[in-house]
Parts: C-alpha cells; sequence; structure tokens
C-alpha cells in the first residue's frame, strides 16, 4: 500500500500583536473541527508565523485561511506558496506540485500538470490558445 503526501513550508512575516493573536485564536479554533485538525500547522514565532505541513495538508484550507487573515488586517497584501505532492512509493502520475497566490479577494492556483500538458501542447505544435502552430 502506498501513502501519498502534499507538503508546503512558508511564512508571513512583519506580525504586529494583534496578528499574532487573531492566528492564534483562529488556528485553535480551526483545530477544533475534526474535518480541519490536520489541514495544516501553524508556528508562531514573532515577528513572523510558518504554516507548514510536516506530514500532509490541504493546500485549500491554508490558503483559505490565508486569505481570511489578508481579509482581516493586509487587504492590499498578496502571499505566494508552492506545494509538493508526492507518493512513498514510485508510481507513476503520483507526484506533483503547484503553487498558489493568495490575496483578500482572491485564490489562484497553478500546478505542475497544467505546466507539463502546456508544454506538452507547445511541443505537439499546438499553441495554448487552441489554433496549430506553424514553424
Amino acid at each position: 500500500m502506498a501513502n501519498n503526501y502534499t507538503q508546503f513550508s512558508f511564512a508571513v512575516g512583519n506580525l504586529t500583536p494583534e496578528e499574532s493573536s487573531w492566528l492564534t485564536v483562529m488556528h485553535r479554533l480551526l483545530e477544533e473541527d475534526d474535518d480541519n485538525i490536520y489541514a495544516f500547522a501553524m508556528s508562531i514565532e514573532p515577528p513572523e508565523v510558518v504554516f507548514y505541513a510536516a506530514e500532509s495538508g490541504d493546500v485549500e484550507k491554508v490558503a483559505n485561511f490565508v486569505r481570511a487573515f489578508l481579509l482581516q488586517f493586509r487587504p492590499l497584501d498578496a502571499v505566494g506558496f508552492e506545494w509538493a505532492t508526492w507518493c512513498d512509493k514510485p508510481r507513476p502520475d503520483e507526484f506533483g506540485g503547484g503553487a498558489v497566490l493568495v490575496t483578500a479577494t482572491r485564490i489562484e492556483y497553478t500546478g505542475t500538470n497544467e505546466e507539463l500538458l502546456r508544454m506538452q501542447a507547445t511541443h505537439a505544435g499546438i499553441e495554448t490558445n487552441g489554433r496549430q502552430k506553424h514553424g
């Protein structure tokens, strides 16, 4: 049996005491919900907070948490991070990753699979807009 993992680690700096307090309280509330207990871990060591997945985490849940933080305290900022997906056995198509950009108003994802498909289409002579590429 194989185990699959999603890992990430990123920091948000220059925390104020109010932001640190909000992050601590909100993360504790999130962990009280059994569905979210392993979504992501968080370590606050002023002046920064580090979000991470020690074994496996939920990219969407941490992105939504960061979005709520930005909406509350930093509506003009953006936070970006990358993640890796992997398997403890060498199985085809079970490795990858991606990146996400989080703002107070949106979350935008991209993945290595999307980039690979774009490169394969380019190699096959098809531009990403669907038209045939000519020499």
